[in-house]
């Protein structure tokens, strides 16, 4: 799926189901919750500026108060659903919030 550019991507995020924000929320939410940075990135240069970008890398983290393959699975499912390109890359217990974490990797491509 290719995005006019990284808010259109954003709209489509939020439809994902899950309380979703870019970095963290303004005020503690239950789990599951989703937040997303853009990590990366991939730009084309020409005549020493940058004058389109190809794709961005987003990063995107899945809070849930225990492992939750469940709420794993319907987020895998709605990333295949909207043909996005994306990586499960790691999932961790935060002992001090008492939360798990699933690390995603997605590839954001924009149209040129």
């Amino acid at each position: 799926m290719t995005f006019k550019n990284y808010d259109e991507f954003v709209g489509l995020l939020e439809t994902c189901n899950f309380k979703v924000a870019e970095a963290d929320f303004s005020k503690p939410v239950e789990t599951p919750f989703i937040a997303y940075f853009k990590d990366e990135d991939k730009n084309v240069y020409a005549d020493g500026k940058v004058i389109f970008t190809l794709y961005s890398k987003i990063d995107i983290e899945l809070y849930t108060d225990r492992t939750d393959h469940a709420s794993e699975e319907k987020f895998a499912e709605w990333l295949n659903s909207n043909n996005l390109i994306w990586k499960k890359t790691n999932r961790a217990w935060i002992a001090a919030e008492k939360m798990c974490v699933s690390y995603y990797e997605v590839r954001v491509d924009y149209k040129i």
